[in-house]
C-alpha cells in the first residue's frame, strides 16, 4: 500500500493550464478568443494546434500562422481534444521506448472513443458534444495511470486481458 501510495504520488499534477481547460466554468463560457489566449500559453500546444490545421488533410491555400484563426477554422472542440491529449500524454509518458506501444493503444481508443461520442451527440442532438467528448477522454485517465504504475514487463499482459481481468490484475 505504501508502495503504491507513493508510486500515485510520482504522477505529476497536469499544469494549471489543462486544469482551468477543464473546469466546468471554462467550458461553459469559453469562446474562441479565451481558447486561443490559453493555447498560446502552452508553445508546444500552439505549435500542434498550427500543425493540425497546416496538415495536408485539410488541403488550404494559404498556411494558417495565428492560432485565433487556427482556432476559429478547426473549432473549439478540436483544439480543445489537442490541448487535453498532449498535456494527458505529457504526464503520462511510459518509462521505457518498449513501453509505448501500450500507451499509443490506449491513446488510440480514447480518441476513437471521442470521435465516436461527437458523432452519436450529433445524431442524437445532444447539447454541450464537446463537453461530452472531453468527458469520454478523461475517463481513460485511469488506464493511463494504471499503465504508468504498472511494471513494464506486465504491460502487453495487463493490456491484452478484458476489463474485469485487468481490474483484478491492477
Amino acid at each position: 500500500r505504501d508502495a503504491l501510495l507513493v508510486a500515485v504520488r510520482g504522477i505529476p499534477r497536469p499544469p494549471g493550464s489543462l486544469q482551468q481547460l477543464l473546469s466546468p466554468e471554462f467550458v461553459a463560457r469559453a469562446a474562441s478568443a479565451e481558447l486561443s489566449e490559453l493555447v498560446m500559453a502552452e508553445l508546444l500546444i500552439a505549435a500542434k494546434v498550427l500543425g493540425r490545421v497546416n496538415s495536408p488533410f485539410y488541403g488550404l491555400r494559404h498556411p494558417v500562422t495565428g492560432i485565433g484563426q487556427a482556432v476559429t477554422f478547426l473549432g473549439l472542440n478540436s483544439v480543445r481534444h489537442i490541448f487535453l491529449r498532449y498535456m494527458l500524454s505529457e504526464a503520462f509518458k511510459p518509462e521505457l521506448a518498449s513501453s509505448q506501444r501500450v500507451f499509443d493503444t490506449i491513446w488510440k481508443a480514447s480518441a476513437i472513443a471521442s470521435e465516436l461520442s461527437v458523432r452519436l451527440g450529433k445524431a442524437l442532438n445532444l447539447p454541450d458534444q464537446g463537453g461530452l467528448a472531453t468527458q469520454v477522454v478523461l475517463s481513460f485517465v485511469g488506464h493511463l495511470a494504471s499503465a504508468s504504475l504498472m511494471p513494464p514487463a506486465e504491460l502487453e499482459n495487463w493490456l491484452s486481458r478484458g476489463r474485469v481481468e485487468r481490474t483484478a490484475h491492477e
